[in-house]
């Protein structure tokens, strides 16, 4: 036999000529039983307690063997003796009695179980001490604001929002908030939270967020809409998205980040699911939740998706019509809400195309919906006409409009400035700017144009305007956060217009030799100088009144105008260098305080660095 067994055992059967001869004997698979030792976990008795296997023949105890039957070798009895109650033994000398059997079974399921309880207990005793130690090397003030991350949840990440409406201004009013009960969806912030917490988070929203300078909403409309239940998940979750932005960081523990981001992606998945089931066109809830989505992926350094989140609704728009007048039958509320949509992408839209290789996807020629009215107006639904973008820009003078279509014309004028600085190729390119027909002279005369007609520039005093807007309603608030935006853009496009570096990329500037061009040059950074400065001490006023944080767009108003300082940092005049250190300073220290708000202002604070300034 090739396995070596013994002549009395072996049952190797003779084959035929025609069939190969078997390599082992022919043996049943049978079931083998491990007796488990009673150091071994619970896992491993089930894992390895039976299994399939094909091994030699078992010895046979010595009473199969007497009686030349067929033993199972089975331990410590064979089903043979088994049946006939006989004693087994094998040529170890173990021999066990049919009685004994039980007994033995017994005693070995009583050893294991009582090693597994042991080990449990020992393993609860080491958890419950290392919990206590933890607890004790734990400082108070780490107990006290920094709970456990799988104790966090939606809900006491957010517990102590700030609230903004007067209703809620009482602490004891606020909701008291706890991780109990909650299951993993919350902590993860992938369902929308309690209705309390969502109505703290909206009052943020509408301080913060709402008019600055996007404004998508008719405050009251919309809150009715949320009682009555008509608002879409999509649109609630990237609301709340954009609103927990403002809360302090403080209050959420570091969280803040994972909360916006889990908020935005459910968004956004329903977005997408409620696209692919749309049928009778678009709507203006998921436009406005597109129009979200893009401020949220700019604002987080995704310029990317933002770039193609805000084509994508710039589409929405043009599909409802929203460029051109809404239809006479709807109330003035929704009237005014559809142009307030459009003039938000529109500014978003400016925005993102202050860039060499971005283009931007509205037309100044296709606007001929009118340009928004005031926010007393808007909000008592008054149904106003308005000038538009054509009018307004137009050297002709005309009645003062409100901070939001003032703040349209001004971005306006801050689109054309970047592009004209930005670009060195083309026919413009060829005509120099101090030719009253070239481009530059078009836009710094319009610009000039809006600072002699509506006192914006260096025409404005904050100090009063501030004092005039407090004492009115929270719409009125809002317009004095579109003047200061109008105003901030304004200096923004001067100093663009004539910024040394961006004249000097031109083809006709390059070589300054002409007396007009040297001329011209001498001027601009006379010019560039003034108005950095002018731009520079704005943002430290209303930095200082609490405004400046609001809006993304302050951190540009606050890098361009650093450039200029540190050019003129090597000037001859040592009064222009103290001047220009000092609001270098000051620029940074604002840029650093608005980095805990937008991500943005972190990477102007690091362009900065390089030129030997402390940042910090």
């Amino acid at each position: 036999c090739p396995n070596d067994c013994q002549p009395s055992t072996c049952n190797l059967q003779p084959q035929p000529e025609d069939q190969p001869p078997r390599s082992r004997c022919v043996r049943d698979h049978i079931y083998i039983r491990i007796r488990m030792s009673s150091n071994e976990s619970e896992d491993s008795r089930q894992q390895y307690t039976e299994y399939r296997a094909i091994k030699r023949i078992r010895q046979a105890c010595a009473n199969c063997r007497r009686k030349k039957v067929r033993c199972s070798g089975e331990r410590p009895v064979c089903s043979f003796c088994q049946r006939l109650s006989q004693p087994c033994s094998y040529n170890d000398g173990h021999t066990i009695q049919q009685g004994e059997q039980n007994s033995d079974v017994s005693a070995n399921l009583q050893i294991n179980d009582a090693g597994v309880i042991s080990r449990i207990e020992a393993l609860e005793s080491q958890l419950k001490s290392l919990q206590e130690e933890f607890h004790r090397t734990q400082t108070p003030a780490r107990q006290s604001s920094s709970p456990p991350r799988d104790e966090l949840d939606g809900e006491t990440v957010i517990q102590t929002l700030p609230d903004a409406s007067p209703a809620i201004q009482d602490e004891a009013s606020r909701p008291v908030l706890n991780s109990q009960g909650l299951g993993e969806d919350y902590r993860r912030f992938q369902k929308l939270p309690p209705k309390d917490i969502q109505d703290a988070i909206i009052d943020q929203y509408f301080a913060s967020c709402e008019g600055q300078p996007y404004s998508l909403f008719h405050e009251p409309l919309f809150r009715q809409r949320l009682g009555d239940g008509r608002v879409p998940e999509y649109l609630l979750f990237s609301v709340l998205a954009t609103g927990l932005r403002h809360c302090p960081i403080g209050s959420l523990h570091g969280y803040q980040s994972d909360a916006i981001e889990q908020y935005t992606k459910q968004s956004w998945k329903i977005v997408v699911k409620e696209w692919n089931q749309l049928d009778g066109g678009s709507d203006l809830d998921l436009t406005r939740a597109v129009l979200l989505h893009s401020v949220i992926d700019f604002t987080s350094g995704k310029h990317h998706q933002g770039w193609i989140k805000i084509g994508l609704t710039i589409r929405l728009s043009q599909d409802l019509g929203l460029m051109d007048e809404p239809d006479v039958t709807l109330s003035p509320i929704d009237k005014e809400e559809r142009r307030r949509l459009f003039w938000s992408i529109y500014l978003l839209d400016k925005y993102v195309s202050c860039n060499k290789n971005r283009p931007a996807g509205i037309m100044d020629e296709d606007c001929t919906v009118q340009l928004p009215c005031r926010g007393e107006e808007f909000e008592g639904g008054q149904d106003v006409t308005t000038q538009s973008l054509e009018q307004i820009l137009s050297l002709t003078p005309s009645t003062p409009p409100g901070s939001f279509a003032l703040t349209v014309s001004v971005s306006c004028l801050l689109m054309k400035a970047t592009k004209y600085c930005l670009s060195v190729k083309g026919g413009a390119c060829r005509i120099p700017p101090w030719d009253p027909t070239s481009p530059f002279a078009s836009i710094s005369s319009k610009l000039d144009s809006l600072e002699a007609r509506y006192q914006i520039g260096g025409h404005f005093d904050f100090a009063a305007v501030a004092e005039k807007f407090q004492a009115a309603g929270r719409a009125t608030r809002v317009d004095l956060q579109y003047l200061i935006l109008a105003n901030a853009l304004w200096y923004l496009s001067q100093c663009l217009l004539y910024h040394p570096l961006l004249l000097l990329r031109r083809p006709n500037i390059a070589n300054i030799s002409g007396h007009g061009a040297r001329n011209f040059f001498r001027r601009a950074l006379e010019s560039v100088r003034e108005h950095a400065a002018g731009l520079s001490r704005f943002m430290k006023e209303i930095s200082i009144a609490g405004y400046c944080s609001k809006m993304s767009m302050h951190g540009y108003c606050l890098l361009v105008p650093s450039t200029v300082h540190i050019l003129n940092l090597s000037s001859t005049d040592p009064a222009v260098q103290e001047e220009s250190s000092q609001l270098l300073e000051s620029n940074i220290e604002i840029l650093k305080e608005l980095s805990l708000t937008w991500p943005s202002a972190k990477l102007m604070v690091i362009n900065l660095s390089p030129n030997g300034l402390c940042c910090g």
